[in-house]
């Protein structure tokens, strides 16, 4: 099954994070909500992040995440 067609019905409000195209990096992955998700609760927290930065977008919002992309991606040793 697709995950989306699953998380759809297990997580109120999943497919709204749809209404925006991906871009290079977000709110959920520079809050450490990346990659795969193995427990149902990851899910919910990265569209938490995901629906906040739909109904809270701003220019600078977007250069927050920037610039926390580049301090987490290239000073951060975590992966």
């Amino acid at each position: 099954m697709d995950h989306n067609e699953y998380y759809k019905d297990v997580i109120e409000d999943y497919m709204q994070r749809h209404r925006v195209k991906p871009g290079m990096t977000g709110w959920a992955q520079v809050h450490g909500w990346r990659g795969n998700t193995e427990q149902l609760q990851d899910m919910k927290k990265r569209v938490e992040y995901d629906l906040y930065y739909i109904d809270n977008w701003s220019l600078g919002l977007d250069l927050k995440i920037l610039i926390m992309t580049l301090a987490k991606g290239f000073i951060n040793q975590k992966p």
